[in-house]
């Protein structure tokens, strides 16, 4: 195995490789969140995974719990239910016969709203190119002054809260509808879609109903997102399994929220963090590999492996909760 040293000091497990998005097109609404794996390279990243680990699926994982540590195997997932998991991932995954998860936020299914991070690109893209004037008046909307595009992208981004009246006031300013926006590109999954995938063996989990900052919310919140997405897809796509990832992060999600889920009474099979190769005191909640932050999953497991390794002989290793 191509990764020595630190990959034979990480004990047994399966993987689980964290997307949004795969496309060869600009997209705006997140070209200024996150980069975009083009086809291309996703399918290098399956073809390395395919070389050094074995697909195992989400049904496979749930009766056999075991599978969990099952070393050189992996598990794909992909957050946030968007239209290019129908159009481009799905038929990828299909011809090479892997599986994979796909979390949805109940709200934006349908196209029925848009993620306020979405909405953020989406002006930061038109002022990108705005006359100085609008970005003056913007930078006064935002607080971000003296005027740069640098303040302005980091002063709209830098929050985890969403900050309906600034958005809405930039979008008036710049004559940009995201209903139009909504309606015509068709930015997330429909629910005949996302049925379609569930038929092809693909498994589908929750997401938060608007995706949220959890550590913003207070308990109640936390577990009233949780618990109406879940039930959502579950009802609504007749499923048999309860699966959840945490938007954005688990991080600071204490020990009342999962005993609240995996106590006396079960009300989840597996939640998912994006913490990476690293343990977690709660073994049915998952940690991800979020890949997009590195060039390919080749380099993101080489580092991942590395770093749990360290923090492992530091004894920071496990997630505390």
């Amino acid at each position: 195995m191509m990764f020595g040293f630190f990959y034979k000091l990480v004990k047994n497990r399966c993987i689980f490789p964290l997307y949004h998005c795969v496309s060869d097109e600009k997209l705006p609404h997140i070209s200024h969140l996150y980069r975009v794996r083009t086809q291309k390279e996703f399918i290098a990243d399956l073809d390395f995974l395919l070389q050094h680990y074995q697909p195992v699926s989400m049904q496979t994982i749930l009766e056999q719990p075991e599978q969990l540590h099952q070393k050189n195997a992996f598990h794909l997932t992909f957050d946030d239910g968007l239209r290019q998991m129908y159009d481009v991932v799905i038929p990828i995954l299909e011809k090479k016969g892997i599986p994979a998860t796909f979390f949805i936020n109940p709200s934006f299914l349908d196209n029925k709203a848009l993620f306020y991070r979405f909405k953020i690109s989406l002006l930061l893209d038109l002022l990108q190119v705005a006359p100085e004037s609008l970005r003056k008046e913007a930078s006064m909307i935002t607080g971000s002054i003296p005027y740069s595009f640098n303040a302005l992208k980091n002063s709209l981004l830098k929050g985890k809260k969403n900050e309906k009246g600034r958005i809405n006031e930039l979008a008036e300013l710049l004559n940009f509808d995201f209903s139009s926006f909504l309606s015509k590109y068709k930015p997330y999954m429909d629910s005949r879609q996302v049925e379609s995938i569930i038929k092809k063996g693909f498994t589908i989990g929750g997401h938060s109903m608007d995706h949220p900052y959890f550590p913003n919310l207070t308990k109640n919140e936390q577990i009233e997102q949780t618990i109406k997405s879940v039930d959502f897809v579950q009802e609504k796509f007749g499923l048999s399994y309860r699966l959840f990832a945490f938007p954005y992060t688990d991080y600071g999600i204490d020990s009342n929220f999962f005993n609240h889920f995996y106590g006396n009474k079960k009300r989840l099979d597996l939640s998912f963090g994006t913490a990476g190769i690293k343990d977690d005191t709660y073994s049915r909640n998952i940690q991800r590999i979020f890949v997009e932050d590195y060039t390919s999953t080749k380099n993101a497991l080489r580092q991942e492996y590395f770093e749990y390794t360290i923090k492992k002989l530091l004894n920071r290793h496990v997630i505390p909760r």
